[in-house]
């Protein structure tokens, strides 16, 4: 791993939404903070792994690209209660939770992300936290073919997904930010933050809604927005999904490490545009973001990425360099 130049920033982001904060806190570093803490996720190697331990306290099981170890910490004000229901992991304040679990692969994929999707909406629905805001997944052997069915794994998992939420009456409409990557550890590990209040789905107008992906993506389209807004009548979170160079529905600049970087930029400039003026989401700039999360899927491009977004976004925001079995992608976050 090459040392970074930058001073990668890790304070936290202060917000009215919910009462919500994140920073990116040091793994060995014990931060007292008058908040608690909602969600921890640690990175590295290891199983993934969820448990509901003074917060819901997440391992995922891919490698930090560039930096010292940081730890993801999602903070909310006000009592929090932590649980177990159904097999999902949880801590919960007043009007936001935080979920997780993780399903062993005893069947295929598909299979094995219908069974997780499903139990993720009954939890929801059953602890009165029915609107989901943001998913994260990770799951093993991502581009490999999915012997049962003779496709990429991905697209398998998207059609178990889509069988989940399926279910519900107009989902397409509801559908979640969200993440999809690969990882070392085994079996599907999602996690989720979910609401009481219905957020609104935020599409990019550069790109093709993935719901509405043509069949040659897979047997059925990825299910989830672009970006989820959401507001409390005191502030308002955007929730932007894991954004790639992709271009209408189509992937750019293949072998183009800083044109990859430029399109996936202006796709973000373009989304969070779009929210402001649909939404009157607070920010209108990706410089203004609180947080970014970057994805890459070789570890020696992760210093050259992280230059070229140093030169492109400045202040650059606070921000982790993962590697995962995925495109390049970046996901954001703003909380006012």
């Amino acid at each position: 791993m090459r040392s970074s130049n930058l001073q990668l920033r890790t304070q936290p982001c202060s917000a009215v939404f919910n009462r919500l904060s994140v920073s990116y806190d040091e793994c060995n570093v014990q931060h007292a903070a008058p908040t608690g803490t909602l969600m921890r996720i640690a990175f590295g190697p290891g199983e993934n792994s969820v448990r509901a331990d003074s917060g819901l306290q997440i391992h995922v099981s891919v490698p930090q690209a560039i930096g010292d170890p940081l730890a993801e910490v999602w903070r909310v004000e006000g009592h929090i209660d932590c649980g177990v229901q159904s097999g999902v992991s949880f801590a919960c304040g007043e009007n936001l939770i935080a979920a997780g679990l993780v399903v062993p692969e005893d069947a295929d994929i598909a299979q094995c992300a219908m069974q997780a999707y499903q139990r993720v909406i009954g939890f929801c629905r059953d602890r009165g936290y029915p609107h989901l805001y943001r998913m994260w997944n990770f799951f093993p052997r991502i581009n490999e073919t999915e012997g049962s069915l003779g496709i990429e794994r991905y697209r398998a998992f998207c059609a178990g997904r889509h069988q989940a939420f399926a279910g519900k009456p107009d989902f397409e409409f509801y559908l979640p930010s969200a993440s999809a990557l690969g990882c070392a550890g085994q079996g599907l590990l999602v996690y989720f933050l979910a609401g009481k209040m219905p957020g609104f789905q935020i599409e990019n107008p550069r790109q093709t809604s993935a719901f509405r992906y043509p069949m040659r993506y897979g047997p059925k389209s990825p299910s989830f927005s672009r970006a989820m807004a959401v507001a409390d009548g005191r502030g308002k979170g955007l929730f932007i999904s894991g954004t790639a160079s992709i271009r209408g529905h189509e992937s750019v600049h293949p072998d183009d490490v800083e044109a990859q970087l430029r399109e996936t930029l202006e796709n973000l400039q373009c989304l969070v545009t779009h929210a402001y003026q649909r939404e009157a989401t607070p920010v209108n700039d990706i410089r203004r973001l609180n947080q970014l999360k970057i994805y890459v899927r070789h570890a020696e491009h992760a210093q050259d990425v992280l230059d070229l977004l140093d030169r492109q976004i400045r202040p650059l925001p606070p921000c982790v360099v993962l590697q995962a079995d995925i495109c390049r992608a970046i996901e954001g976050l703003h909380l006012a």
